[in-house]
């Protein structure tokens, strides 16, 4: 892969990881604002009543969000393993898988700096010394190793099995109303 080719891979993956982040992110904080509603919003102590009319304010007043604040999932305290919070596990995982893609886009960019400072340097050697090279930076070539794939790295292999064995169970569920 040239150097250009990776930086566009590096771009795209930054890119990719941060946009499947932010969203898991803006989900989860959403999760966690409905269930710190349902949670404060009967208990007779004056912050948590205006906790929660804080947050029932928040969510009249964006409008724009409905949809995003319908598709969160709630969190249920008591019975831990039901299928709201199971996904709101998922989408943890997603976070993190999320971060895992942005890290190697972050760790291919790093790799691809020093590959081009050291022809850089490699370049003004040689003018230096008084010989002439005219090799053009940009197509160097650059060695695609596995610990730039994001699902080689550890936080990705356990965010893939963790999603994988989610949707097999959901899977599963259809198959069985079926």
């Amino acid at each position: 892969m040239l150097v250009l080719d990776a930086k566009k891979k590096a771009r795209r993956l930054k890119i990719v990881g941060w946009l499947i982040s932010s969203t898991s992110l803006i989900l989860g904080v959403m999760s966690l604002l409905i269930f710190l509603y349902h949670l404060t919003k009967d208990i007779d102590i004056p912050i948590t009543q205006n906790i929660s009319e804080l947050i029932a304010n928040f969510y009249h007043f964006s409008p724009i969000l409905k949809p995003v604040w319908d598709f969160a999932p709630a969190i249920y305290y008591p019975n831990i393993l039901v299928p709201e919070n199971l996904t709101f596990l998922l989408l943890v995982f997603i976070f993190t898988l999320g971060l895992g893609v942005r890290a190697s886009g972050i760790g291919l960019r790093q790799r691809i700096n020093i590959i081009i400072t050291d022809a850089e340097n490699e370049k003004m050697k040689t003018e230096i010394t008084g010989q002439v090279v005219n090799r053009d930076i940009l197509s160097i070539e650059v060695d695609n190793q596995l610990k730039d794939n994001w699902y080689t790295r550890p936080m990705g292999i356990i965010s893939l099995t963790v999603i994988a064995g989610y949707l097999v169970n959901l899977l599963w569920s259809f198959t069985v109303l079926l």
